[in-house]
Parts: C-alpha cells; structure tokens; sequence
C-alpha cells in the first residue's frame, strides 16, 4: 500500500479515485471538505472496473475525509443548476480524450432520455434493458440494453408510468399507450439502477415515485438526489420488483415505461 498527497497524484479525481480503489492511501485533507472534489471523487469511484468491496472501502475513506472536515456525509451539490452544469462539473470523469472533445467544441451536451417500455401482467419482476432488445420507437431507444459508443450521459431524473386494460401483449399497442401514474403495484415495490455490476441505486423502496398526494411534482418523476454518469457501451441496468400482480381481469394487460432522463455528449 502506498502513501499519496494529491500533488503526487496530479490533482486529478480520477487518479485519486483509483489510488483509493488499489487500496492506496491518500491524503484527503488538503480538500478541506470541498464539494465539487469529493463528489467527483465518489462517483469516479463509482465508474471503475473494481469490485464492489473494492468500491465500498474507498468510498469509506472519502465519507470519513468529509466527516473530518466537518461534514456528516459527503455534500452534495444544490438542486437549482441545470443538467449542463451539473454534467460541466464532472468532466473530469471522462477519458482526457472526451474532455479535449467537449472544449473544442467537437462535441456538445444536450438534453436527452432514455427509454424502455415492458409488459408487466402476471409477473413480479421486470428487467427494463435487456440484451436482446432493439431499438423500436415507443419500445426503447437503447441497442442491446446498451449505452452507444461515444455516449457519456449524466442521468438526474427517473420517470415511472403506467398502462393498464390493454387488449394484447402486441408491442405495438406500447407505442401509442397513454401513460399515465405508476400503478400500485409498482410503487409499492422495490427498484434498482445502475451498470452492469455497479449499482447507482441499491435496490429499495419504489415508493419515491408515488406523488399520489402532491401537486408540485410530475406524476412518477424522481430525482436522484446525486445525477448519476453512465458510460459508453456498458450495459444499463434498471429492474423492479413488485408487490404482487393486480387483478386486471380476463384478457387485460399491463405495461410499464422508465424513462432516465438527463443530458449527454454528442457530435457537434
């Protein structure tokens, strides 16, 4: 195990982010409990190939590095930036060459969302991006339930909907559904998110997107409380379990849609 400053490092997050993760120990204390760094930090965590023990224990040493500098957990940023902003402060968890692209202009940030829509009638789990899924409009927009190449995407919100009394599982009737509040059954569930084995959301309660008794917010919406970056050609992981399978009646079906909702990179 080696002893590091940040200067022995190069400033860099992604650099700290990997010293911690070999199991390196590096010095957090110049930081000073500095917002912009310690999220970076976290989330460059997030986006390494390690394993998640690996994970756990570095992330242990950036909350403990917070908590010193007199923070309980790690800060998080306000919720008033816009989603370019919010993806402006974590170019440094993109590949240098990604940056240079975004700087010079040869690439650009615009909003964006992902989507995917299943049936959901007489199961009690759903995987919403699925290996062999295809692109279809109204079905989904991800190839192989995979992120495009080149496609650097900061997720900040998730939206959950709902159809039920559909005559048919035919595909096609998803494309022309009107969506509408997650029904019971979900929300009284549970969800995960993240890519491939690193989870981004540990699967809990699907509850954050019932807003059955408020009027301030869109119906299903949920915002992450940290945006959460997905990378290029790594598989995306949504599932949900419910809380058992409503009685529709006969030959009534149901379906639900996720949309993932931020912005990304793309070709100027």
């Amino acid at each position: 195990m080696a002893l590091f400053g940040l200067g022995d490092l190069g400033n860099s997050i992604g650099a700290v982010a990997q010293a911690l993760v070999n199991g390196d120990d590096v010095d957090l204390s110049p930081l000073n409990g500095d917002e912009e760094m310690l999220i970076g930090i976290e989330e460059a965590i997030e986006g390494l190939g390690a394993t998640k023990a690996a994970k756990k224990a570095a992330k242990k040493k950036v909350i403990k590095a917070a908590r010193k500098s007199g923070s309980r957990n790690i800060p998080r940023e306000t919720t008033d930036l816009s989603d370019k902003a919010l993806f402006e402060q974590r170019l440094s968890l993109l590949p240098k060459d990604a940056q240079q692209k975004l700087k010079k202009g040869q690439w650009q940030l615009v909003p964006f969302i992902y989507y995917g829509a299943k049936f959901i009638s007489s199961q009690n789990h759903v995987d919403i991006f699925k290996s062999g899924d295809q692109t279809v409009i109204g079905l989904t927009n991800l190839v192989q339930g995979r992120m495009p190449a080149e496609d650097y995407f900061l997720a900040t919100f998730v939206r959950v909907r709902t159809v039920s009394g559909l005559a048919s599982q035919d595909e096609s009737l998803l494309k022309t559904a009107q969506w509408t509040s997650p029904s019971v059954n979900v929300t009284n569930g549970e969800w995960v998110m993240g890519q491939e084995s690193t989870n981004y959301i540990d699967k809990s309660a699907a509850s954050v997107f019932d807003h059955a008794n408020r009027t301030d917010l869109e119906s299903g919406i949920y915002r992450l409380p940290t945006p959460k970056m997905f990378y290029p050609q790594r598989e995306v992981k949504v599932e949900f379990d419910f809380a058992g399978v409503p009685d529709l009646g006969a030959n009534t079906f149901s379906a639900i849609r996720v949309d993932i909702i931020g912005v990304k990179t793309k070709k100027a």
